[in-house]
C-alpha cells in the first residue's frame, strides 16, 4: 500500500482466496456479498439486515494486523431466511466480517476483479515470465541481499547477476535443454 502512494508501484499478482466456509459453499454469504458503507460504517447484508456494531482494532498473534470487525444482531439472524448461507452456529449466533482496513480491501477488490477477467488473466501469463526470472535470479545468483555498500556496486552485482542468467539460457537453448515445467505437488500427482 505504501509503495503504491509514495512511488507509483502497482502491485499485481495473485491474491489470497478468502478460506471461510461460505465461500466454498454454493450459495454461500461470503463477504464479498456483504455492501459495505466505510463512511458511515455500516454493513447491508445480503437479506437486507444492517449491522449493529463497527470495531477496528489489531489482531495480535504471529503476524499482527489491523482489522475491522463487523458484528450483525443476533436478533436479525436467528430470524433470517438465509441464515444456513450465512451462519453455521444453530443456538444464536450472530454474522461477523472480519475486514482489512478500508484502503486494503478496495486495493484487494480491484485485484481479483482485474484477475478474473480475461484481460487480466493476459497480463498475469506476461508478468508470470518476470516472476520466473526472479526466481532464477535469487537461486542461481544473489538477488536477496547486496554483497556490497552503495549503489553503484549493488547496480553492479545486479547487472552481473542479470548476464549470467542470459548466459545460462543462451547455453540452454543451444544445447536445446527445454525449459522447466512447473512442478506439481505429490499430492497432485496421486490424481493423475
Amino acid at each position: 500500500m505504501h509503495s503504491t502512494e509514495k512511488y507509483g508501484i502497482e502491485l499485481f499478482g495473485p491474491t489470497r482466496k478468502n478460506p471461510s466456509w461460505q465461500t466454498r459453499t454454493t450459495g454461500g454469504f461470503d463477504a464479498t456479498r456483504f455492501q459495505i458503507d466505510w463512511d458511515s460504517r455500516q454493513v447491508l447484508c445480503p437479506a437486507g439486515k444492517r449491522s449493529t456494531q463497527w470495531l477496528a482494532g489489531e489482531i495480535r498473534g504471529r503476524y499482527s494486523r489491523q482489522v475491522v470487525r463487523v458484528k450483525f444482531g443476533r436478533k436479525d439472524c436467528l430470524n433470517c431466511e438465509n441464515r444456513d448461507q450465512c451462519v453455521r452456529s444453530k443456538v444464536g449466533g450472530a454474522r461477523q466480517l472480519l475486514l482489512p482496513p478500508r484502503e486494503l480491501h478496495l486495493a484487494l477488490e480491484k485485484t481479483r476483479s482485474m484477475l478474473s477477467s480475461n484481460e487480466g488473466q493476459s497480463e498475469y501469463r506476461h508478468r508470470a515470465g518476470n516472476e520466473g526470472t526472479l526466481s532464477q535470479g535469487i537461486r542461481r545468483g544473489t538477488m536477496r541481499r547486496s554483497r556490497y555498500a552503495g549503489l553503484a556496486k549493488t547496480h553492479l552485482q545486479e547487472v552481473a547477476t542479470a548476464t549470467a542468467i542470459n548466459l545460462l539460457r543462451t547455453i540452454n537453448f543451444l544445447n536445446q535443454v527445454p525449459i522447466a515445467t512447473t512442478r506439481i505437488s505429490r499430492f497432485a500427482m496421486l490424481a493423475h
